[in-house]
């Protein structure tokens, strides 16, 4: 016989509560709460509000509650890092002219879309008795309601 044979097969450890890996740590609602010395209410209101489901008897990994309980500090540095490149790409197409104030667009928008607006409130008047000249008041009412349709969807855009 040789020794590997004489050898008794070992006993599995029972996992213990500090012995357990990281990967199969799963912990039940009231579990998680005792380990992060918080309450089930908690728990479950941090796990809505990082949109992770939860059902009843269901088991959570030691990271998904980390993330829940304290944020996601990964996610938030890409937030933030985007964040910046964004308004460093808004500064860069600022100073090479790319974009325009406020107060430059609404100054196109006045110089170009006014008379168009003082057109479209003036038509009615106008082109009443052109339109028909045996009724001109039936043309300016029809007139003045295309004219305030118009108006309207102008301003829904």
């Amino acid at each position: 016989m040789t020794t590997a044979s004489k050898r008794k097969p070992r006993r599995a450890k029972r996992p213990t509560r500090h012995n357990k890996s990281w990967t199969d740590h799963d912990l039940s609602i009231s579990e998680a709460a005792k380990e992060f010395h918080s309450t089930p209410e908690t728990i479950r209101r941090r796990l809505r509000a990082a949109e992770i489901t939860h059902t009843e008897g269901k088991r959570y990994s030691i990271y998904v509650l980390h993330t829940a309980l304290v944020g996601d500090l990964h996610a938030q540095r890409i937030r933030e890092t985007r964040a910046r490149a964004d308004l460093l790409e808004l500064e860069r197409r600022k100073t090479e002219g790319d974009l325009v104030t406020m107060e430059e667009a609404r100054s196109v928008i006045r110089q170009y879309l006014g008379p168009m607006r003082d057109i479209l409130t003036t038509a009615p008047m106008a082109l009443a008795a052109r339109v028909n000249p045996a009724d001109p008041e039936l043309a300016r009412m029809q007139l003045e309601t295309w004219s305030e349709d118009n108006m309207k969807r102008l301003r829904e855009v």
